[in-house]
Formats: structure tokens, sequence, C-alpha cells
């Protein structure tokens, strides 16, 4: 199987038509982004399906109970919904949890798009992993900008997100209506994790120059 593919440059967010009625917009001053139909920061909405007013709160407190419950069923949880988490955890400055639900997110999008049938433009597999697609891209400048100000504790959530995801479970549970090879799984949950594990060298390897770039590029404390 191909090496995962890295996407370096951003992606155009995926625009849904959506029928629902926008939110009252959070107390707290939420990042500014957006993948319709799923989550818009202004108007601030939220269309996630079961856990969507619950991520709608302002509580840090309550935001972390979901992140539990999600925890706990992770496997009955669809991938969007767990982006929407990261971007609610950070907006309520839990940002450590942001990093390991926006790392966990994207170990599952991988593995979705090895496992997925027929994901090709226009298809539902494809305008799921190209909205999966977006909502990485534009949440990754802020979770990445901050989780890479300290290596140490990154390659520690790294290695939390691998090994709760090591035994993932098929995600035809999540997206019945989605076909999937499931004897790709395993090979994919190992480039999954391989993925994470040159992550954690890189920034090992790195760490004078990672640091030197973000100070020339005024990124320190920016996140």
């Amino acid at each position: 199987m191909k090496n995962l593919i890295y996407i370096s440059a951003l992606l155009s967010l995926v625009l849904f038509s959506c029928n629902s009625k926008s939110d009252k917009k959070p107390a707290k001053e939420p990042i500014g982004i957006y993948v319709e139909p799923y989550y818009n920061s202004e108007p601030f909405k939220i269309n996630v399906g079961s856990y969507s007013e619950a991520l709608k709160t302002n509580d840090e407190k309550e935001i972390l109970e979901v992140a539990q419950t999600i925890k706990t069923n992770i496997d009955k949880v669809d991938i969007m919904t767990m982006y929407v988490l990261s971007t609610r955890l950070y907006d309520l400055n839990k940002k450590d949890e942001a990093v390991y639900w926006f790392y966990t997110a994207s170990f599952r999008r991988n593995v979705l798009k090895q496992t997925v049938l027929d994901n090709r433009h226009g298809t539902e597999a494809g305008e799921l992993t190209q909205a999966l697609d977006a909502f990485k891209t534009v949440l990754g400048e802020f979770v990445n900008g901050y989780a890479l100000g300290q290596i140490d504790k990154n390659i520690e959530i790294i290695n939390a997100v691998i090994a709760d995801n090591k035994n993932m479970k098929s995600l035809s549970t999540v997206y019945p209506s989605l076909t999937f090879d499931e004897t790709k799984l395993p090979e994919a949950i190992k480039n999954a994790m391989d993925d994470r594990e040159k992550f954690i060298k890189y920034m090992s390897d790195n760490r004078a120059e990672i640091k030197e770039k973000r100070t020339e590029n005024g990124i320190d404390g920016k996140y």
C-alpha cells in the first residue's frame, strides 16, 4: 500500500447547502474556521448529529465530560465529531486535549481513506473525505501551531493517540452507508501508526530547527 499522502497546500473548504438554523454565537470567541455543513464559527453552528448540542457548551468542565463520553464510545463516533470536539476544546483553552483529539481524528481519517471504497469526487465517500481533509487543514494551523511549541508534550500526546487507536474497530459501524475493504484495516492502522511515529522522530531530530523557524516566523506564543 502506498504511504500516506500528506496535504501540503490549503484545501478549498467544502461547501454544502444546509437548511438548519444558525445558533447564537458562544460567549467565548471561537477560532475563525468553517467546514459546511458541519461547523461554522460565524454564525456559530455545529451540525454533527447527536453530539451537536453538547459540543456547543462554553463550560470547560462540561466539554471535558463530553470528551470522556466520546472516548468511551469512540468506535461508534464519526470522525467529523472528533474534529469539532478538538475545535471546541481549543476554543475553551483546553489545548492539550484539543491536540489529542485532532490527532485522533486525523489517525482515523487516514485509516478511513485507505479502507473505504469508491471515494471518487462526487460520491458520498468522496465528499466525506474531502470535508475531513478540509477540516484537518484549517484546524491544523491552530492545533499544530500550538503543539509544535511544546515538543516533549506533543510526543507524549501522540504516543497516547497511537496506544488508544492501535486496536480501533472497523469504521463500517460509524458509516453504515459506505463500503469498506475490511482486509485492508490492519495495514491501514499500521500505516497510520507509522505516520505518527515518523512525526515523532522528525520532531525529536529537528528540535532546534523547529524552534528557530517558529521564532523567525513569529509563531511562538501566537497559538
